[in-house]
């Protein structure tokens, strides 16, 4: 009889090797999940900033034009849905990760968000339209410029309070600071681009860059600043050296440029060109365009991950495109690697129905063989 139960046994494990045998052949093969192409988060998204462990995407703007998006990097999911004021335009995150700064274009304020609750800590009421919002990179001040003030804001990031108001130019549109923490560069909308000393706070230079500068970058090394020049029959980029604060180079891209990007590496820098379809790459050492990635429609922010893998860009009919940096492309979606929900139920099923089968035979095995020895001393 035990001989009986072992081929019970031998044939269960034959039969559940063929099911798995057949089951691998619908099995897809473990692969690294990709992200998706696009991410849908509403209505108009403008400004984006990634945070310093490269975790998670911020995005202004939405479905009611009054909402920031977090994203997760690791699925490319909103992960939440955050109020804030009117028609956030920009957002830029502390370099320890803890707080992003959303200005609010029709508010006229800048909205102070936790991003460990995800919860609006302050609101600042800053000058009139505010476009844009930057960090200084010791996290102690936010700079922001006041499209329709003509000034610049600037956050004591402890309190939270403006203590102090620059004249910056006619409808400041971007702003960046050096690495160092110095210098501060805005746009301004009709021409020039301020130079503040964040020490003093005072500008101490005016250049002048294209017609309707908006977007403002700095390379790493702190030696040049990217402008898009929004306004033309053509757009174009000019580059400050800040050793002279003087143009160097003026480089055509597409119509429209609205933001600017440099990568962490420095060596290329992303520019959106708003009214079409395109991001141009621009070689920063060349200072020449060597590609075009076709993103959504009417692209107007972007950000790099701090690895400098990927960039995201926001499009202006709701959408986020994940581009990878190493091929210029955006990134398509690839099979999941979960095992499909029918096909673990049904080797749960067969396992179990196996095992049954096994211990009965097993079972019945020894009362066969407790029989015979009843009958034997019998």
């Amino acid at each position: 009889m035990k001989h009986e139960a072992t081929k019970i046994l031998r044939v269960g494990c034959i039969l559940l090797g063929i099911f798995l045998f057949c089951a691998s052949a619908f099995l897809p093969l473990p692969v690294r999940a990709q992200n998706t192409t696009t991410v849908t988060i509403g209505s108009n998204p403008w400004g984006v900033a990634v945070t310093p462990n490269g975790a998670y995407v911020y995005v202004t703007g939405g479905a009611h034009g009054d909402t920031v998006s977090k994203i997760s990097t690791a699925t490319n999911k909103v992960k939440a849905t955050i109020t804030v004021g009117s028609s956030p335009s920009s957002v830029a995150i502390t370099p320890n990760g803890e707080y992003a700064y959303v200005s609010n274009f029709v508010s006229g304020t800048v909205s102070v968000i936790n991003t460990a609750t995800n919860k609006v800590k302050a609101t600042i009421t800053v000058g009139n339209q505010p476009s844009a919002v930057a960090v200084t990179p010791n996290g102690e001040y936010a700079y922001v410029a006041n499209y329709g003030a003509i000034t610049v804001s600037v956050i004591n990031t402890a309190t939270n309070a403006v203590m102090t108001t620059i004249n910056a130019g006619d409808q400041p549109s971007g702003v960046a600071i050096t690495p160092n923490g110095e210098y501060a560069y805005v746009a301004n909308y009709y021409g020039l681009v301020a130079v503040i000393n964040t020490s003093t706070n005072t500008v101490i230079a005016n250049i002048t860059a294209g017609n309707g500068p908006e977007g403002v970058a700095i390379t790493p090394n702190g030696e040049y600043v990217y402008v898009t020049n929004s306004n033309g029959a053509s757009g174009t980029v000019s580059v400050i050296s800040t050793a002279t604060n003087t143009v160097t180079a003026t480089i055509t891209v597409g119509f429209a440029p609205s933001d600017v990007a440099i990568a962490p590496n420095g060596t290329y820098a992303y520019v959106t060109n708003g009214g079409g379809t395109t991001v141009s790459v621009i070689n920063t050492e060349s200072n020449t365009v060597t590609e075009n990635i076709t993103v959504g429609y009417g692209p107007s922010g972007a950000a790099f991950t701090p690895n400098g893998k990927y960039a995201y860009v926001t499009n202006y009919y709701g959408t986020v495109s994940e581009i990878n940096t190493a091929t210029n492309t955006v990134v398509t979606a690839s099979p999941s690697s979960a095992v499909p929900k029918f096909t673990v139920q049904l080797l749960i099923i067969t396992i179990v129905v196996l095992v049954i089968i096994s211990l009965s035979a097993v079972i019945a095995s020894k009362k066969r063989m407790r029989k015979n020895q009843l009958d034997q001393h019998s």
